[in-house]
């Protein structure tokens, strides 16, 4: 008879499952916290050459300790320096450290002399190792048996490319080829005078825009302009061309060849071609050069964004701003709008002079004047001159 009682056997059985069940909880444990359960990580940074010398920097973590794997090596806490012109083979252990997705990620710096670089512990790995070409370094996990000239052979039969080197083999950029598959990002038309920071931002027709009425916005640079008649609001202008804002919109813009500051805009609504060109002169003066004075950058920049003047360049500013141009002359954004019947009998065009804020909802108070075809606040003060056929615009 066996000496051995059967329950001996089944208890046996009983803590090997015990003990499987812990070793799958750890590794398990292991893989959702990003910490081992010895309290340490271990990585090795691998150079093809020396000489190397340089100090590990650990953030969002604490360094350990540093061993030197294959060279002689002189290792001081964090500081090390290799002499040796061949392979070298460093082991960087750690602590404390969070590999964890999101922020706070344990970053781990390798200040060399010549060619320092940094990385996140949590993307080291045998599989995918940090692979430096340039700098002829290698980051791998610790337990990666493979020496520098392996792992190199091993991603160069890969095959892979950087994404420079894919750019390099593709044909030539161009705006055409890129306008085929980049966002299709329309934009307002600014209008104005050379060297003068009053422009006019003209929102005509402009694709994926849902508004009511299309804008015109005076602006001094990236500011907007402010009125007391607008209760020292943004200064917006709408106004309708056609039938209003529809489903379909067919419309083509263009400056005049190519560059000149001089909108040409076709809006096609059905039966009607509406076709419009607008610019900006001055009120009186003609548009030559001798009439241009431009602004003086100080002042332009002031309207700007970021900008850091020291006391000086305040004060010169202030100078500045009592002199300008402003107050001689303004600048007039000239708009003409023709409609074009491409039907065989009579149609009616239309259009909606332009009116203070960006749709119905605006409470402003104007009116247009009947025998002028002026448009005016409520304190009188003209903003618009509307004709049609040369003539003034009725209400």
């Amino acid at each position: 008879m066996n000496k051995y009682h059967p329950y001996f056997f089944i208890k046996i059985i009983l803590i090997s499952i015990y003990l499987l069940l812990i070793v799958n909880y750890n590794h398990t444990v292991t893989a959702f916290s990003g910490k081992d359960f010895s309290d340490k990580y271990h990585i090795e940074v691998l150079w093809k050459s020396g000489p190397v010398d340089g100090t590990i920097k650990v953030r969002n973590g604490s360094f350990d300790k540093l061993t030197s794997i294959n060279s002689r090596c002189k290792v001081d806490g964090s500081q090390f320096s290799c002499k040796s012109k061949g392979y070298i083979r460093l082991m960087i252990s750690f602590n404390d450290f969070n590999t964890k997705p999101g922020s706070g990620s344990t970053l781990v710096s390798i200040n060399t002399i010549d060619n320092p670089f940094s990385f996140f512990l949590r993307d080291v790995n045998s599989e995918f190792p940090i692979f430096i070409p340039e700098y002829q370094v290698i980051v791998t996990s610790a337990d990666d048996l493979r020496d520098y000239n392996n792992i190199e052979q091993t991603i160069v039969n890969s095959h892979l490319k950087t994404k420079l080197e894919t750019i390099e083999n593709e044909a030539e950029e161009s705006f055409v080829s890129a306008s085929e598959t980049t966002r299709d990002q329309t934009c307002p038309t600014w209008l104005g005078i050379s060297r003068d920071i009053r422009t006019f931002q003209v929102d005509y027709a402009r694709k994926n825009d849902a508004r009511e009425f299309d804008i015109i916005t005076p602006r001094l640079v990236s500011e907007p302009v402010k009125l007391p008649e607008l209760n020292n609001q943004d200064a917006n202008y709408g106004f309708v061309t056609g039938r209003g804002q529809g489903p379909v919109l067919d419309v083509k813009r263009r400056l005049e060849d190519g560059f000149l500051p001089i909108l040409h805009t076709t809006l096609v609504d059905e039966d009607i071609s509406y076709k419009s060109i607008c610019f900006v002169s001055y009120e009186s003066s003609p548009l030559k050069a001798e009439y241009i004075k431009g602004t003086n950058f100080l002042v332009a920049d002031s309207y700007g964004y970021g900008n850091m003047f020291t006391e000086n360049q305040m004060k010169s500013l202030e100078e500045e701003k009592e002199k300008m141009p402003f107050k001689d002359e303004e600048t007039v954004l000239y708009f003409q709008v023709e409609a074009e019947n491409n039907s065989q009998v009579p149609r009616y065009a239309w259009f909606k002079t332009i009116r203070p804020g960006t749709g119905w909802m605006a409470r402003n108070k104007w009116s247009i004047h009947r025998e002028t075809g002026y448009s005016l606040y409520n304190d009188g003060q003209e903003y618009c001159l509307s004709k049609i056929y040369g003539n003034r615009q009725p209400r």
